[in-house]
């Protein structure tokens, strides 16, 4: 992925779509059928170095729930520079934020 999908990621917080963190993103995928809150996540994006372990549990939660899971080329700390925050687990919700971002 390259430096418009990481701008794209940015559009997607200010927007209020995207969930950072393992605990949050696992929880998103949790999410049934929210009356009140914040939509289901429709797509987990791991950094590259997010670690095999980290990996191979959200990948697990995202299998669960039929959701997609997908290793990005960008690091944590390209992440961090756009978004202020470092984290190596990101949820998306919203079906035009993942086609806004070609997964």
């Amino acid at each position: 992925m390259d430096k418009k999908t990481v701008q794209n990621v940015a559009i997607c917080r200010k927007a209020g779509n995207l969930v950072c963190g393992f605990d949050a993103v696992k929880n998103g995928l949790a999410v049934t059928r929210p009356k009140i809150g914040p939509a289901r996540v429709s797509a987990v994006l791991l950094t590259a170095d997010a670690s095999d372990k980290t990996a191979k549990e959200i990948t697990f939660f995202a299998a669960k729930t039929d959701t997609p899971a997908v290793r990005c080329g960008f690091t944590s700390d390209e992440i961090a520079a756009v978004l202020g925050k470092r984290c190596t687990v990101l949820g998306v919700r919203g079906e035009n934020f993942i086609k806004m971002m070609q997964l």
